[in-house]
């Protein structure tokens, strides 16, 4: 099988859950956009197949920008980071045509950085597994 998933249409799937889900707007380029938000960077995908299913997986990085805060703390950068993960703990459906959602990775928190605005900015990962169709003999 040579066709592979809506990567595009897969992300703005995910990006709309996120959002829903945790009432934080969600971006793939936030320039200018006021804090706070979630931005949603592409990695990559690769071919994931078993020996039933032909899948994907696709990384995602989510950038948390939180509000700034005086006296800085990146509390509520972590605090962003931990109701992204609890949004997508959750399982949803890949709009029709992109497949099925088989699994959501927690790669971690890869970084939490004061931005020169000010802004704490958590740096978190995603492996999204996604079946795209199933291998006959």
């Amino acid at each position: 099988m040579d066709a592979y998933p809506d990567e595009a249409r897969i992300i703005g799937a995910v990006m709309g859950e996120v959002a829903s889900r945790t009432g934080v707007a969600t971006f793939y380029d936030p320039d200018g956009k006021a804090a706070p938000f979630y931005s949603v960077e592409y990695l990559g995908g690769e071919r994931a197949d078993t020996k039933t299913q032909f899948r994907e997986l696709i990384r995602l990085r989510f950038h948390c920008v939180a509000r700034p805060r005086d006296p800085y703390s990146p509390a509520c950068a972590f605090g962003m980071a931990s109701r992204l993960k609890s949004a997508l703990a959750e399982p949803f459906a890949l709009p029709e045509g992109c497949g099925t959602l088989e699994d959501v990775r927690y790669a971690g928190v890869k970084a939490v950085n004061r931005d020169p605005s000010g802004e704490p900015h958590g740096v978190v990962d995603f492996d999204l597994v996604v079946g795209f169709g199933l291998r006959c003999k």
